[in-house]
C-alpha cells in the first residue's frame, strides 16, 4: 500500500505529513515563505519523508518508527532547525542546511543506521546520537557524518555499540567538536581546517581508532581511549597548537605531529 502527500506552499505556518501503520509511505513537503513548519510521523516499513524549505523561520520535526525508513531535509534561509528521531533498524537521515541560524539534531536508537548532516553558513549547530535499540539482535554498525563549512560551527557525535564509524569535517571560524564512542571496533575521523578549532574525542572499549587533523589558528586536540589495541593519530599544523592524548589498554599505538607557533604535546600510554 502506498500513500503520498505533497504540499507546495508560499507562506505556510504548519504542514503535517503522517503515515501511521502502512508500508512504503512517501511524503513530500516543499515550503517557501516566512514562518514555515513541518511535522512528520511515519510508522511501517520503508517510509520516506522528503522536506524542502526556503526562507525565514523554517522548522522540521520528524519521527520514524519503521525499518528501512528514510528522511531527507533541505533548508535554505534564515532561522532553520531540524529535529529527527528514528527508532527502527536500517534507517537513514540526511540533512542539508544553507544560511543563517541553522541547527540540526538526529537521534537514532537503531541498528545499521546512517545519519549525515551538512551545514554551510553562519551559526551552525549539529548533533548526532546513535545507540543500538534495546531489543537489538544484530547489534549492527551505525555510521554518522557531519560537515560544517562556515562561521560559528559546533558539533557533537555520540555512538555506542560495535563497529560504529563517525567522521566530521569543519572548515571556517569558531569550530568546536565533541565526539564520544563506547563499545568495540569503533572508528572516529575528525578534520578541522580551521579557525579557532577544538576537538575532543573519547573512546572506550576495544580495538578503537581515532584520527584528528587540525590546520591553523587556535588548535586544541584531546584524545582519550581505554581498552585493547587502540590507535590514535593527531596532527596540528601551526598557530596555537596543543595535543593531549591518553590511552589506557594493551597494544597501543600513537602518532603525534605538531609544527609551528605555540606547539605543545602531551602523551600518556598504559598497558
Amino acid at each position: 500500500m502506498r500513500r503520498q502527500a505533497r504540499c507546495v506552499v508560499s507562506c505556510l505556518v504548519l504542514a503535517a505529513a503522517t503515515a501511521r501503520s502502512a508500508d512504503n509511505n512517501t511524503a513530500w513537503v516543499a515550503q517557501a515563505g516566512s514562518a514555515n513548519g513541518v511535522v512528520a510521523s511515519q510508522a511501517g516499513l520503508a517510509g520516506t519523508a522528503d522536506v524542502a524549505q526556503w526562507g525565514d523561520n523554517q522548522a522540521t520535526s520528524a519521527y520514524q518508527a519503521g525499518n528501512s525508513d528514510m528522511l531527507l531535509v533541505s533548508q535554505a534561509g534564515a532561522l532553520n532547525s531540524v529535529a529527527v528521531v528514528q527508532t527502527a533498524n536500517l534507517q537513514s537521515a540526511s540533512i542539508e542546511q544553507t544560511g543563517s541560524g541553522n541547527s540540526a539534531s538526529v537521534t537514532q536508537s537503531v541498528d545499521a543506521a546512517w545519519a549525515d548532516i551538512s551545514q554551510v553558513g553562519d551559526g551552525n549547530i549539529a548533533s548526532i546520537a546513535q545507540a543500538p535499540s534495546a531489543d537489538a539482535a544484530s547489534n549492527a554498525a551505525n555510521e554518522a557524518a557531519i560537515s560544517q563549512l562556515g562561521s560559528t560551527n559546533a558539533a557533537a557525535l555520540a555512538q555506542s555499540g560495535a563497529g560504529n564509524a563517525a567522521s566530521a569535517v569543519q572548515s571556517g571560524d569558531g569550530n568546536v567538536l565533541n565526539l564520544v564512542q563506547s563499545g568495540t571496533v569503533n572508528v572516529a575521523q575528525v578534520m578541522q581546517a580551521t579557525s579557532a578549532a577544538e576537538a575532543f574525542v573519547i573512546q572506550s572499549g576495544q580495538m578503537n581508532q581515532a584520527s584528528v587533523t587540525q590546520d591553523g589558528a587556535g588548535d586544541v586536540t584531546h584524545v582519550q581511549q581505554s581498552g585493547t589495541g587502540n590507535q590514535a593519530t593527531a596532527n596540528a599544523y601551526g598557530a596555537n597548537d596543543r595535543i593531549d592524548i591518553t590511552q589506557i589498554g594493551n597494544g597501543l599505538q600513537i602518532a603525534v605531529t605538531t609544527t609551528g607557533n605555540n606547539t605543545r604535546a602531551s602523551v600518556m600510554q598504559g598497558r
